[in-house]
């Protein structure tokens, strides 16, 4: 509190206002803009789930490391950045193969933009929506019927 341009020379002068409840949603309103970690009790858990989320990306980036590996998608939009991000730069990996079931036509045309820069993402379609026991039935098998893959 005191300095040199200091006009307070200790704490016993600061006089406080009376704190209205304007004031108090005013400081609120204010503070929320400020980039800052308050303890707390939830912090704990918090940190906790960020910790085992963090490791488990990091498990996932690493398994798409490693050499001829394919990676199946079903039913991921891809809309967490995180984790669209994490998945683009494992496709640096020329050996990773990308499947990326898509439920319609729709949902193909949103994969197709994002991912329309890498040439090992096949994604997977049929004439109905894809459904799992479609799936099973008309991709995952030895012979499948009707089956759409654009690479």
């Amino acid at each position: 509190v005191s300095s040199e341009n200091s006009k307070i020379a200790s704490l016993e002068e600061i006089k406080l206002a009376k704190l209205t409840e304007d004031i108090i949603k005013n400081f609120w309103a204010k503070y929320k803009q400020i980039p800052i970690v308050n303890p707390e009790k939830w912090k704990f858990h918090e940190t906790v789930f960020e910790e085992h989320y963090y490791q488990m990306l990091r498990a996932l980036s690493y398994e798409l490391e490693k050499q001829s590996t394919v990676f199946i998608s079903f039913g991921f939009s891809f809309a967490d950045e995180h984790i669209l991000n994490l998945i683009k730069r494992s496709l640096s990996n020329d050996t990773l193969q990308l499947f990326i079931c898509c439920f319609n036509d729709d949902e193909k045309d949103v994969m197709k933009s994002r991912f329309q820069k890498f040439k090992n993402v096949q994604l997977i379609t049929i004439e109905k929506s894809l459904t799992f026991t479609a799936f099973n039935e008309h991709v995952f098998t030895l012979s499948p019927i009707n089956a759409d893959v654009e690479g």
